[in-house]
């Protein structure tokens, strides 16, 4: 599918709106792979047969991975937050 598709079909549905989010955050939208998994997920969201999906999800999650190697993800403040709470009362209550 054309680049151009992929952007006309953006918000499309769920499955394209998270890739395109997940990429976005990576900073790799606009590599060929990361375009490859927009256009994957255009696929899955525009899908009306069974047939073949799975193998277009696990498509999708291969190409995801292979887009967004290297990416050191910054951690959530939240998770953070519970850890250190963890962390403290975890081995208070043990």
């Amino acid at each position: 599918m054309p680049a151009a598709s992929v952007d006309r079909l953006g918000t499309a549905g769920t499955t394209v709106e998270a890739v395109r989010a997940e990429l976005e955050a990576a900073g790799r939208a606009d590599t060929y792979l990361g375009r490859a998994a927009l256009a994957l997920a255009v696929r899955i969201d525009e899908s009306t047969a069974v047939m073949g999906f799975a193998a277009l999800v696990k498509e999708l999650r291969a190409t995801m991975q292979a887009a967004t190697e290297g990416v050191v993800v910054a951690a959530d403040p939240i998770d953070e937050l519970r850890a250190r709470r963890d962390r403290i009362y975890g081995a208070a209550g043990a």
